[in-house]
């Protein structure tokens, strides 16, 4: 097949589900921009071999290869590249995927580019250049047994949609946005920051940026951020560790409103927070071990309640007529 003169390419194998292997090393692929959906729905592909620099279009290329367990595209050249939306959406048995020599200084659409794969442990974006990209929207959204994702480098200060990006990440345990910018996606998106945070259930560490801001609740701008796993509020860490927190305790929706632009309180610096630190009961009260009394008697505290031991130690005793227990220091 002479492909000299191709330019689009487009859908040009897609839902070929009998599809194992493609070798497509021969094919000269040199003024090719378009390979949008090239190879989606191709249920059955293991491996393949593409050329891709000059190409400008890779929205769904891999979609919906539901038997794809690893994708080697290493040698992938991308820096033509505009559109990587949906790239490798619903590749369900998808485990691995290395994409760290993509380069992605044009890239301006990467919504749903890895949402719905169920089987992606991790993913390291840590190199990813993101400063031209408008859409995030569903970027990672519904990877369930996704434990951490490296987005701590990117930049988002164009982003104008992320409605969605990282919500239903069940396993996901840490999130770094530190060096996030919301500032247009809140005053440009459709939707917003809607979602963005949402169904999070196995998070313990989120740390913020200064440049995070959020919207009203149930607004456009709602991150729809839930409680911590295993507490109800989040603790700010502040001066002291993730082990051992000591900022203001806040609600989920608390954290919001902390990051609502108006806010005079919105944190100058970057912040994280983990679940709240539990209340430790570090002091003893002795009782007597069973106490009896009369209908319409006068309850005696000092007939039931020995006394009472301060975390420090310190032993206060009871009197008849107690209102108040005093304890003794020395």
């Amino acid at each position: 097949m002479d492909t000299t003169q191709a330019t689009d390419m487009s859908h040009m194998f897609a839902d070929d589900t009998n599809l194992l292997e493609l070798d497509l090393s021969t094919f000269n692929t040199d003024n090719v921009t378009d390979m949008n959906s090239m190879f989606s729905g191709d249920a059955s592909l293991e491996h393949l071999n593409v050329y891709t620099e000059n190409v400008t279009g890779m929205e769904a290329m891999f979609a919906r290869d539901t038997h794809l367990t690893t994708l080697d595209v290493s040698h992938f050249k991308t820096t033509s590249t505009y559109d990587m939306a949906s790239m490798f959406q619903d590749d369900v048995r998808l485990q691995e995927l290395s994409v760290n020599n993509f380069n992605t200084e044009k890239v301006d659409d990467m919504s749903a580019m890895f949402s719905g794969d169920l089987a992606l442990t991790n993913l390291d974006l840590s190199h990813f250049n993101t400063e031209n990209v408008v859409r995030f929207a569903y970027m990672f959204a519904g990877d369930q047994s996704l434990t951490t994702v490296n987005v701590s480098k990117f930049d988002t200060s164009k982003a104008e949609l992320m409605t969605g990006m990282f919500s239903g990440e069940t396993s996901l345990t840490s999130l770094d946005l530190s060096n996030f910018d919301t500032h247009q996606t809140l005053i440009h998106g459709a939707w917003g920051l809607s979602n963005m945070l949402a169904s999070l259930t196995s998070l313990t560490n989120l740390k913020l940026g200064p440049n995070v801001v959020f919207g009203p609740a149930e607004s456009i701008g709602d991150p729809h951020l839930i409680a911590p796993a295993g507490a109800d509020n989040w603790q700010a860490v502040s001066s002291g560790t993730p082990e051992d927190p000591e900022g203001p305790v806040y609600s989920p929706d608390g954290i919001r409103g902390l990051y609502e632009p108006t806010n005079p309180e919105h944190p100058t610096e970057v912040e994280t927070f983990v679940p709240e630190k539990p209340f430790v009961d570090q002091s003893a009260i002795s009782v007597q071990p069973t106490y009896s009394m009369t209908t319409g008697t006068k309850f005696d505290a000092s007939k039931v309640f020995n006394s009472i031991t301060t975390p420090e130690g310190n032993v206060g005793y009871i009197t008849a007529n107690a209102k108040f227990v005093t304890n003794l220091y020395y």
